[in-house]
């Protein structure tokens, strides 16, 4: 049920209805939690930290991608690490915070070489030129 609801949260997400979207995750969060699914609670969180990142809000943003990439830590998934690294680092260089943003660049470059996840090490390299 969790991965149903922030599935239809990214559809209202894509048409720009927000506060339908964060209420689904919301709630794709609170399941997730109570059935254990790690993977459901850090997507939805990731993609709240989309959402508030799209609309302005970046400390709140970093504060959901914080606790994804932590989950994502915990269960040792490599491209959430990354696709969140990548996310974080995008928000530290509009902060001016370039030490960070480089970091977290630099991961998400690291990662990507693991995997030879072409698009993700383009990714990366676009955030460190950005940087």
């Amino acid at each position: 049920q969790g991965r149903a609801l922030s599935s239809l949260a990214t559809v209202y997400q894509s048409k720009s209805e927000f506060g339908r979207a964060i209420k689904l995750h919301e709630e794709a969060v609170s399941i997730a939690e109570q059935v254990r699914d790690p993977v459901t609670h850090a997507g939805s969180l990731s993609n709240l930290g989309n959402i508030w990142g799209t609309i302005g809000r970046f400390g709140k943003s970093l504060r959901f991608y914080e606790e994804a990439l932590q989950i994502y830590k915990e269960i040792e998934d490599l491209e959430g690490q990354g696709r969140v690294s990548g996310n974080m680092g995008g928000i530290y260089c509009l902060f001016g915070d370039y030490r960070q943003a480089l970091s977290l660049h630099q991961r998400l470059y690291e990662i990507a070489q693991q995997s030879q996840d072409k698009p993700a090490m383009a990714r990366a390299c676009g955030g460190l030129g950005n940087t």
